[in-house]
């Protein structure tokens, strides 16, 4: 957690900072994740169910609906047919999204995608404490949804797809999110 905020801290530091070039923003969001396994094992879908969070910087230059957004993430999960079968995902993530908001209106919806390195570990009671070993992959990651912006402030309601491609003899795996945020 102390991570966590000292990104964010650091993140709203060069946001609001001179070195800040065209609309710079900063955000985080909160939601609800599903871990799914390898296309091979459907029936697993969706038993591992819990919760993440995340923050970003992105940047779109005025008059172009295309925005980059550098993201860092933290998903928890647990199987509900065994808590004690957990695991954990640190994500750091690049994404080009086409913003589409139509002039006047603050309503605008956005659809994006981009590569990520994801940190899992699973296994037994894994707690988002824990210090041990993480594993490093490769993800893509799709993401969608709409957003009200008033002025330089805004909220979202996202949904993210990630797929997560494994190493050595072991499946992909996939993650599925909803997620509510805000940004400045």
């Amino acid at each position: 957690m102390k991570k966590a905020l000292l990104s964010f801290l650091i993140l709203s530091l060069l946001a609001s900072s001179s070195f800040a070039i065209g609309p710079v923003h900063i955000g985080g969001r909160y939601g609800r994740v599903t871990f799914m396994y390898s296309f091979e094992q459907t029936e697993d879908y969706f038993k591992h169910k819990g919760s993440g969070y995340s923050f970003f910087l992105s940047y779109q230059p005025p008059g172009y609906p295309l925005s980059i957004k550098g993201e860092y993430a933290s998903k928890y999960w647990k199987n509900e047919d065994t808590p004690a079968d957990s695991s954990i995902d640190y994500t750091l993530g690049l994404y080009a999204l086409y913003v589409l908001q139509p002039k006047p209106s603050p309503v605008g919806a956005f659809l994006g995608a981009g590569v990520a390195r994801h940190q899992i570990k699973w296994g037994p009671l894994i707690l988002p404490t824990d210090k041990t070993e993480l594993k490093g992959k490769l993800g893509i990651d799709f993401k969608g949804g709409i957003q009200v912006t008033y002025g330089p402030v805004g909220i979202f309601f996202e949904g993210e797809y990630n797929i997560v491609f494994q190493v050595k003899q072991e499946p992909v795996h996939s993650q599925l999110g909803f997620y509510i945020g805000g940004f400045i």
